[in-house]
């Protein structure tokens, strides 16, 4: 298990057959609150609805030793990384207001062409969404009366939400075409307001 804690949001990665699937979650008056879960493929497909991390490390690093999780995997004709590390959003003038959670940099680097390439979640279901646009999907849930938000800001690629049963499925995929090989990449921010 590794994971990454940061002011209200936290990720653990936790080892499943033959990779980590993973759990973002925010802290809540309540208590800490799974906002999204990765949905996670198998062995028999070559390009999964998540990244099949095989190796994940917490390492300390830049001038403040700060903590980032590290990982790789690979599958089919693919191999993927990431990078997860605090962030902390200065407010401007779109976005008045601090920022503090996790960044999440993915990358799929390919040597024949795929299928499909990205990152899926599924929503928790005590989660709503009051504001979807192409760059930020604001989350919000009520515990002991009080609003909590989440903010997911897409810094690469495209987000894309679809309903499946009871469950909001989050899909985040590169810009450039899986079809071409070359290395992709997607990344977002998940953070909560202080």
């Amino acid at each position: 298990m590794a994971e990454l804690e940061f002011a209200d949001t936290k990720v653990i990665y936790e080892w499943d057959a033959d990779r980590f699937r993973h759990r973002l979650a925010i802290r809540t008056p309540d208590g800490w609150m799974d906002l999204m879960e990765s949905v996670e493929g198998t062995s028999s497909e070559p390009w999964p609805p998540s990244p099949p991390w095989q190796q994940i490390v917490r390492e300390s690093m830049g001038h403040r030793g700060e903590d980032v999780l590290l990982g790789v995997g690979l599958s089919g004709n693919g191999h993927w990384s990431i990078a997860v590390h605090p962030t902390n959003t200065e407010p401007s003038q779109s976005h008045p207001t601090t920022y503090q959670g996790l960044a999440f940099d993915v990358a799929c680097k390919t040597s024949k062409p795929a299928t499909r390439l990205g990152s899926t979640w599924k929503v928790g279901p005590l989660w709503s969404l009051p504001s979807i646009s192409p760059s930020e999907i604001v989350f919000s849930t009520r515990s002991s009366g009080t609003e909590t938000r989440a903010h997911l800001f897409v810094m690469h690629g495209t987000a894309t939400m679809r309903s499946e049963g009871a469950f909001m499925i989050l899909e985040l995929a590169p810009n450039s075409d899986p079809s071409t090989p070359h290395t992709h990449r997607w990344a977002m921010r998940v953070e909560t307001s202080s």
